[in-house]
């Protein structure tokens, strides 16, 4: 990456050379015409600037070329870590986690989050530093070649940065919060499509289909004040970059008349400064992308860090050689995260002996589904304890706790292949792994 911002700077520095050439030649052209040079200097003049020229686009396209495939193969490895690392840390937390956030908004961070942070830390920041780089080397040539007439122009400069930096910070709020309806619209869609059963036979499409839509008009909203902001933000900078021109021309003529500048110069003046400006205009949109990048990663960190209280990654706890398979609920009260004022459990105590068959009946909602899950460990219990041969489960391996138990649910899913290969996922970590086909 150190390669890449070097190759940055120094094309960016390069790009300041067409403006300089270019009032270098006008000078020469005016000489011509008004015959104070000969014919033959002036083409051999012309021919050197000509090669100049050719030899700055060579180096700029050598070095924008390196840095920026520096930055992409950077960037793309980087991405590819944060998705595996973050896929592998969806699949450790516990089921609580789900239920508070929902599939769909897993799949949207893991596909359009990753993405922002793939687009902001790649070819973003190399051709972010270049354009700081070629309005910083601008600003430097303009001074030096003339102040006065560089301070004039540059008077616009600061309020035409602050219209830019404004526009880039509010577009980036309109646009996460469109991000985040848009993101709970999915989670609408994912969530109906999947159990488009139970929707249909509740009657609940048209309910379903009016949350899906307040959800796109939130995000309309949102686009369309952005859409108001940036336009009224670049009819702004339209009207300052057009300024440039006579504002330049006006104090360049008082300039050219007192026989401190010649008209090449104040070309040069006026180009070196008008390309660092749209050099750092579009630098504050990079910004943006990487700012967005910023809060994208934000998120999707915060997931890779996060150590569930019930990990399936631990190594902590029992690991018993051997199981009667006694289990017992103690006086158990429970309530899902999510519905926190629904008492589910209320000091339930089950005794299950080892051999027994059991069943568990009951009206919807009444916990069959939460004994099971407790069983498993999906969830802890607020308290009371849940027992396998006397060791309370909390102090269970829970890896291998949930080797133990074999489990067929209610809504069954299987992966996409035979149903022997599917049986066969149910067996890894048993003695049944290696068994043959």
């Amino acid at each position: 990456m150190f390669i890449g911002l070097v190759f940055s700077a120094a094309a960016g520095t390069a790009m300041c050379a067409s403006s300089i050439l270019y009032g270098i030649m006008i000078e020469y052209f005016i000489r011509f015409q008004i015959h104070t040079i000969s014919t033959n200097k002036f083409s051999e003049e012309l021919d050197y600037f000509f090669l100049v020229y050719v030899y700055s686009a060579i180096f700029i396209f050598i070095a924008t070329y390196i840095s920026i495939a520096t930055f992409v193969y950077t960037g793309e490895r980087i991405a590819r870590q944060i998705r595996e690392q973050y896929f592998r840390s969806i699949l450790r937390q516990n089921i609580a986690y789900f239920d508070k956030y929902g599939s769909g908004e897993v799949t949207t961070r893991i596909t359009s989050d990753v993405h922002l942070v793939h687009d902001g830390i790649s070819e973003k920041v190399s051709l972010a530093f270049l354009y700081i780089s070629n309005f910083i080397a601008s600003s430097i040539i303009g001074f030096t070649i003339s102040w006065k007439m560089a301070l004039v122009i540059f008077i616009t400069i600061p309020f035409l940065a602050i219209n830019s930096i404004l526009m880039n910070k509010y577009s980036a709020i309109f646009t996460k919060r469109s991000l985040s309806f848009n993101s709970c619209a999915g989670i609408i869609a994912e969530e109906s499509i999947s159990t488009i059963r139970a929707a249909v036979a509740f009657g609940a499409q048209k309910k379903l289909s009016d949350i899906y839509n307040a959800y796109l008009g939130d995000a309309k909203n949102e686009g369309f004040k952005k859409s108001l902001l940036v336009g009224f933000s670049l009819g702004i900078m339209l009207f300052g970059i057009y300024a440039f021109g006579p504002l330049a021309f006006w104090h360049g003529t008082t300039m050219i008349i007192n026989n401190e500048l010649s008209f090449g110069q104040v070309i040069s003046v006026l180009n070196v400064i008008q390309n660092g400006f749209f050099s750092l205009i579009i630098f504050f949109e990079y910004i943006q992308a990487i700012s967005l990048a910023t809060g994208a990663s934000s998120k999707l960190f915060e997931t890779i860090d996060r150590v569930p209280s019930i990990d399936i990654y631990s190594d902590m706890g029992d690991k018993p050689k051997k199981v009667v398979a006694h289990i017992q609920l103690n006086n158990v009260n429970f309530i899902y995260p999510t519905r926190p004022n629904v008492n589910i459990l209320n000091n339930i105590s089950l005794d299950i002996k080892p051999g027994s068959t059991v069943a568990i009946i009951g009206p919807s909602g009444s916990g069959k589904s939460t004994i099971v899950s407790l069983m498993l460990r999906f969830y802890d219990p607020l308290s009371g304890g849940v027992f396998l041969d006397g060791r309370n489960i909390k102090s269970l391996n829970l890896n291998w706790l949930r080797r133990q138990i074999g489990f067929v649910s209610q809504e069954l899913v299987l992966f996409k292949t035979t149903i022997a290969e599917n049986v066969s996922y149910g067996l890894i970590g048993s003695i049944y792994e290696n068994l043959p086909d």
